[in-house]
């Protein structure tokens, strides 16, 4: 696994003390690989894992900056949070499925 850079935690820090704009930065870094994995998460299904995407990339909008401060390895937090929005995302569509079949 590749390890963080040390610009990487720089903006980090930035995000941290609330340059918001140092978001982009960070999840452009890690975008493709997100988007990839979300393909893999969703089934193959590219308009859910579209969907999970953008999702995520709101949630970590909001979420991010909280937490900056203490990420060591910003793609792997990144993985796990857009994962368990992906998880979410199938419960809740497997309950909608039930509701809808009763």
């Amino acid at each position: 696994m590749k390890l963080p850079t040390a610009e990487e935690q720089s903006l980090l820090r930035h995000l941290a003390q609330g340059n918001r704009i140092v978001f982009w930065q960070l999840w452009m870094r890690h975008q493709d690989y997100l988007y990839s994995r979300c393909i893999s998460w969703m089934g193959g299904n590219i308009t859910d894992a579209q969907e999970a995407l953008s999702r995520a990339m709101l949630k970590a909008w909001h979420k991010l900056p909280q937490h900056a401060a203490k990420i060591t390895n910003l793609k792997a937090w990144l993985t796990r949070f857009t994962h368990n929005l992906c998880v979410d995302i199938c419960r809740e569509r497997c309950r909608h499925a039930i509701s809808v079949e009763k």
